[in-house]
C-alpha cells in the first residue's frame, strides 16, 4: 500500500519545519516550466510563469486550496488525500496554467512533524488538438530529458515514466528520481510530476501509485465540474418559461 502524503516516522529525528519547507518552496521555481510534451514552446514563456517563492515561504493569510479551476473549468485540480493546491503557485490563465501541491500541514503551518520524506505534485495544462495521441516513452524522455528511462507504462489513458536524473534540478534536496505523466482530458493535456527528497515516494513505484491517484482525482473532479457545468447551461430559467407562455 502507498503513502498517500510523506514517508512518516515517529520518534527522533522527525524533519520540521524550514528544511521541508525550503524543499517544497524551491520546487515551485522549476515547476511551472516544465518541459511540453506536446511540442508547445516553453522557453521565455514558461519562464515567465514560473511560481514565486512568496506563496509557500510568506504564507499570505490565504488557506490552501482543496481544488482550482484551470482551462476556464474544463479541468478541475484536486489532490490525493492529504494534499492541497498552494495557491501562491496558482496560475489560471495564459496558454499554460500550473498549480503545485503539497502536504496541507506544510501549507498551513509552514511546517511538519514527524516526517522523514516529502513529496510535492505538480500539474501542468495546456490545450491539444482532439486527435493528439499520448506521447511516447522516447518522446517523453525526450521532453524532459536527458535522463535515464527506468519504468514507462501507458494505464488508464496516462503515459507515465520514472526518470534516474533530474529531479534535483529543482533542489539538492530532491531526489534525482522522480516521476512524470501526462493524460488527455477535455482537449487538454494534463501533464503531472511528483518530487520526492531521498527515500521518499517518487524514488520507487510509490510514486506511480501516487500519479495515478492525482489523475484519478482531476479525472472524477472534472468530469463532475463538466457536467455541472452542462446542466446549468441546459437549464431553462422560470422566468423564461413564464414570458414564453406570456407571449403565446
Amino acid at each position: 500500500m502507498s503513502t498517500p502524503i510523506s514517508d512518516r516516522h515517529d520518534g527522533a529525528g522527525s524533519r520540521k519545519g524550514l528544511p521541508a519547507l525550503l524543499f517544497a518552496a524551491a520546487l515551485v521555481l522549476t515547476g511551472g516550466c516544465l518541459p511540453d510534451v506536446q511540442g508547445i514552446e516553453t522557453g521565455q514563456e514558461g519562464a515567465k510563469a514560473k511560481p514565486t517563492l512568496s506563496g509557500l515561504l510568506r504564507p499570505r493569510g490565504v488557506a490552501p486550496l482543496k481544488e482550482a479551476r484551470l482551462a476556464s473549468g474544463q479541468i478541475v485540480i484536486q489532490g490525493p488525500a492529504g494534499y492541497c493546491i498552494d495557491g501562491g503557485s496558482l496560475r489560471s490563465g495564459g496558454k499554460r496554467q500550473f498549480a503545485l501541491l503539497a502536504q496541507c500541514d506544510l501549507l498551513r503551518s509552514g511546517e511538519v512533524s514527524g516526517v522523514s520524506s516529502l513529496s510535492v505534485l505538480t500539474a501542468s495544462v495546456v490545450q491539444i488538438d482532439g486527435d493528439t495521441p499520448l506521447p511516447s516513452a522516447d518522446s517523453l524522455v525526450a521532453s524532459f530529458g536527458p535522463a535515464p528511462m527506468m519504468f514507462y507504462s501507458v494505464e488508464s489513458g496516462i503515459a507515465m515514466v520514472q526518470l534516474g536524473e533530474g529531479g534535483d534540478h529543482a533542489t539538492d534536496l530532491a531526489d534525482p528520481v522522480h516521476w512524470r505523466g501526462v493524460m488527455h482530458l477535455n482537449g487538454h493535456a494534463v501533464g503531472l510530476a511528483a518530487y520526492s527528497t531521498p527515500g521518499g515516494a517518487a524514488t520507487t513505484m510509490q510514486g506511480r501509485n501516487l500519479l495515478m491517484r492525482f489523475a484519478d482525482k482531476i479525472r472524477a473532479a472534472s468530469e463532475s465540474g463538466a457536467k455541472a457545468e452542462l446542466a446549468t447551461q441546459n437549464e431553462t430559467p422560470p422566468e423564461t418559461d413564464a414570458a414564453s407562455d406570456k407571449n403565446d
